[in-house]
């Protein structure tokens, strides 16, 4: 048979491969928002941040990569939550990121074409034999996709402290922790990947019988 392939369904090799696409599928779409975005944030985009939050210019900006990756989960569909404690109160809120001059509509199908992409190649490269298993491969990918989207949840989080006419107050803002870990870790891989590596499945037995 020309242009033979693996002709066998390995679990060993699904879990590997899970773990390094889903690695790259992630690293993909940060650095799709990154490359578009990095040039302008500097110049136009990081000020709004401090108005947004409510807190002005009297504090330090966060990093650009800090930025696209609330981007980047805002393409999930997870909240930006603002946290903020100081003269005996404590508030928190959310970040209106998709509504400023930073977001635009296509990132929300970054990671839609990423993942579906990912999970289609993984599952056509291992000639999966049914289609349940061309999910199962597809959606693998949550186990390279889920820890970074738990550190990115942390590396992204800017703490920040205001001092102020003798006032201080402390905040924080970051991607919502329990939307990152159900939508980014688990609900975007397994579903959009596992769709995927279904499609692939299906492609790949029609090659077989033709």
């Amino acid at each position: 048979m020309a242009g033979q392939r693996r002709t066998t369904w390995n679990l060993s090799w699904t879990v590997t491969a899970g773990f390094v696409g889903g690695v790259i599928a992630y690293l993909a779409g940060f650095a799709v928002i990154y490359l578009r975005k990095a040039g302008t944030l500097p110049d136009d985009g990081l000020g709004t941040i401090g108005e947004l939050s409510g807190i002005g210019a009297m504090i330090d900006l966060p990093s650009t990569w800090q930025v696209v990756g609330w981007l980047y989960y805002a393409a999930h569909n997870v909240d930006i939550v603002m946290a903020v404690s100081g003269l005996g109160r404590s508030g928190m809120g959310t970040l209106p990121l998709t509504e400023g001059i930073l977001w635009e509509r296509w990132f929300a199908l970054l990671p839609v074409v990423t993942l579906l992409t990912v999970g289609f190649s993984l599952a056509f490269l291992a000639s999966v034999p049914d289609v349940w298993r061309g999910f199962l491969s597809g959606s693998s990918i949550a186990l390279g996709y889920a820890p970074i989207a738990v550190a990115g949840v942390i590396v992204t989080t800017w703490n920040l402290s205001i001092s102020y006419g003798g006032l201080s107050a402390n905040g924080a803002i970051r991607p919502d922790p329990f939307g990152s870990v159900l939508l980014v870790g688990v609900l975007y891989p397994v579903v959009l990947g596992g769709v995927g590596g279904a499609i692939a499945s299906v492609i790949d037995g029609r090659r077989d019988i033709d």
